[in-house]
């Protein structure tokens, strides 16, 4: 038994009897949503599925060590250990909303049912409906979720329908399931999911939430203590979105690349983007007015402790700006232009989805895929 399991261990009975977290303060549950639709995957560390990762997790994964429990077996190693249940340890408090802003039923995508949800926590502290956090679910957190109505999770971490944090062949299969419906795999935000989805998707293969943040291994669009905890936790295995650098483990220099990046928000990487959706746009100003005077970290564009005005000017700087600002081409916003950027531009050929408009005119069109072209093998650095 690792020393970490150990230790949580011994910790585990005060986090089940008192049932605090880490990371989102209580995690007393008042009310229980939906369990996720059948396409979807559980929030990193959330084995029962109910939208919140809590000591419950916990005693399910200590149960599981030393099986080969796929639903706890969060590195995919093939067996439950130590740095499983450690990685729960480092989510708790986690919920679905923190995934996808809104999305408090954890179907992927932010509708009217997640308002229903949430109307029917109004003045309790059920932290699966308090979207932003504070500790009482109230007309912010029902603002919050219809700013963001629409939005989907593969809109979130571009091809990532199922929800995983990694887009894989998977995502494909659930974009097959909800042809020519609303869905979670509508990368594209145009309300359906069309052959173009599916199209972004496979040329998104193998890309996780770090592509899009590099360091947010939880994909809640800010490097912090939740995902130091995370590679902490998974130090000396095996897990594909903590090894940065790709050697095939978790190791020092990936804990020390992380530390450099503490902070990082995706409304840093591009300025404004408080959804993390790629697109600087209303919503995200509205996500910030609503979130005034708060001490949202991802909001808090200019670090200066909380929401201020100071933030809304500099969303308005940045407004409909894309990752292609940043980096000609760069249409994934990984701070390189590669073969992706080329096969997203190419499968929203003829649409008007802004972040592939790489010249600004208002379509994705050969304008934009020459561009792109000329700046193959570019770099942020």
């Amino acid at each position: 038994m690792t020393r970490n399991l150990l230790i949580t261990l011994v910790s585990l009975s005060t986090a089940i009897t008192s049932g605090t977290a880490n990371a989102r303060g209580s995690v007393a549950l008042t009310s229980t949503p939906p369990n996720y639709g059948p396409t979807m995957t559980p929030i990193l560390g959330d084995l029962n599925s109910d939208c919140i990762v809590t000591s419950s997790d916990l005693r399910q994964a200590l149960r599981a060590v030393g099986s080969a429990s796929s639903i706890a077996d969060l590195n995919g190693d093939s067996v439950v250990n130590g740095v499983d249940v450690d990685m729960i340890a480092a989510q708790l408090g986690f919920t679905c909303s923190d995934r996808l802003m809104g999305d408090v039923n954890g179907d992927g995508i932010v509708s009217t049912a997640d308002i229903q949800a949430a109307l029917g926590s109004v003045g309790t502290n059920a932290p699966v409906h308090d979207v932003d956090g504070n500790g009482a679910v109230n007309g912010t957190d029902l603002q919050l979720i219809q700013t963001n109505l629409s939005a989907t999770i593969a809109s979130r971490i571009l091809g990532d329908a199922d929800g995983s944090g990694e887009v894989t062949s998977a995502d494909l299969t659930v974009g097959l399931a909800q042809l020519d419906q609303q869905g979670s795999a509508d990368c594209d935000g145009d309300g359906l999911v069309t052959e173009t989805d599916l199209a972004m998707i496979e040329a998104r293969l193998g890309a996780n939430t770090t592509s899009a943040l590099p360091g947010d291994l939880n994909g809640d669009r800010i490097v912090d203590g939740a995902d130091q905890g995370l590679i902490e936790a998974t130090l000396g295995a095996s897990w594909d979105r903590a090894d940065a650098d790709g050697d095939g483990i978790v190791g020092s220099a990936d804990l020390i690349g992380l530390l450099g990046l503490l902070g990082d928000s995706t409304a840093q990487v591009l300025l404004g983007d408080i959804t993390g959706d790629g697109l600087v746009d209303s919503t995200d100003m509205n996500v910030a007015a609503y979130l005034l005077s708060s001490d949202d970290a991802v909001a808090d564009i200019d670090g200066s402790g909380a929401v201020g005005i100071s933030d809304i000017l500099e969303i308005q700087q940045g407004f409909f700006g894309v990752y292609a600002d940043n980096l000609p081409g760069d249409v994934d916003g990984n701070c390189s232009v590669g073969g992706e950027d080329v096969a997203l531009i190419e499968a929203t050929m003829g649409s008007n989805w802004a972040q592939a408009d790489v010249t600004g005119d208002g379509a994705v069109t050969a304008s934009d895929l020459i561009s792109t072209l000329s700046n193959i093998g570019s770099t942020c650095q």
